[in-house]
């Protein structure tokens, strides 16, 4: 199962809340997995007198949210609904239609819902008025159109909707808990997205997921932990590189003297550090001065081999 299907199956589990915070999240699943349809037909030949009928199809890909909407359904607004489960080899979903006019109003009044952009449902500033009620406003938007990456890999939340305006709605929202989400267009939907660690851990604990929450940091902590190993690794190898490259100037102005008889022309002190170096390629400056008698600073190993580089003519 999918980080996101695991987060929903989690939020699925808790409870609903209040019956303020119950519609507001039922709102929130009907605006961004409910669509509406409109058909229109003809009553006479002349076609002078036409019927409207609207449609509301809400689709969701888990059970368990699709359960979760027929109970929502039913305890705040009385309406019993079955949904009816579409193929997998037909993009397998679960749909649950409304197509009764009485019963679609009194969904829309119900909800504090209104007719907006493409005749799809927008709700009204009531439906989020209460602190409560913004987090059920979320975690609706989240069930019915979220998703999120799995942190392992990347950090992306998502929310999509139809319309522009359902898109703004929820990212100021989201602005209420310091979340500052950005919203782009793909194809003819909208899409509200976070892509930041903290903030969409802190949406998962607004919406009741604390268990993905805890797992979203732990996988956080231990990708820190890898990526701070390999950074270290990587710069002592950089730093071995470095002390090999040194080393191998050293080491040829050395034996420049030795070919030419002016190795044992240096002061004792030139001299030892030479020979030592000689004898040692791989080792650090710090670990040669400790090699000396007496014993030396890292500083002071580098000031006498720039010296013998000098006297070299390195």
């Amino acid at each position: 199962m999918s980080f996101a299907s695991e987060s929903k199956e989690a939020i699925c589990k808790t409870a609903e809340g209040t019956w303020c915070c119950k519609r507001s999240e039922l709102a929130a699943l009907v605006c961004f997995a409910g669509g509406i349809t409109r058909s229109v037909s003809y009553s006479d030949i002349a076609d002078t007198q036409s019927v409207i009928a609207d449609t509301l199809k809400i689709r969701i890909e888990h059970k368990s949210v699709a359960s979760r909407i027929a109970a929502l359904l039913s305890d705040v607004l009385g309406i019993s609904a079955f949904g009816t489960e579409v193929p997998a080899n037909r993009g397998g979903c679960y749909v649950i239609t409304i197509s009764d006019k009485n019963t679609l109003d009194n969904l829309a009044d119900g909800l504090g819902l209104v007719r907006g952009e493409n005749i799809q449902l927008h709700p009204n500033a009531e439906v989020y008025d209460f602190d409560c009620c913004k987090e059920a406003f979320i975690r609706g938007a989240f069930l019915g159109g979220g998703s999120i990456i799995d942190p392992e890999k990347n950090y992306h939340m998502e929310f999509v909707t139809r319309t522009a305006a359902l898109a703004d709605k929820l990212a100021e929202i989201m602005d209420f808990y310091g979340v500052r989400a950005k919203t782009t267009v793909r194809k003819d939907s909208f899409v509200v997205y976070i892509k930041e660690s903290d903030a969409i851990a802190e949406l998962l604990g607004v919406m009741g997921a604390g268990m993905a929450m805890m797992e979203l940091y732990n996988i956080k902590i231990e990708k820190e932990l890898r990526n701070t190993v390999n950074r270290q690794v990587n710069c002592d190898s950089a730093n071995m590189d470095k002390i090999t490259a040194a080393a191998a100037v050293q080491c040829g102005a050395i034996r420049r003297l030795i070919d030419s008889g002016r190795l044992d022309a240096l002061p004792d002190t030139l001299r030892e550090v030479a020979l030592l170096r000689l004898d040692n390629p791989d080792i650090s400056l710090k670990e040669l001065g400790e090699m000396l008698n007496p014993p030396i600073g890292k500083s002071g190993v580098n000031h006498r081999l720039k010296r013998i580089l000098e006297i070299a003519g390195v």
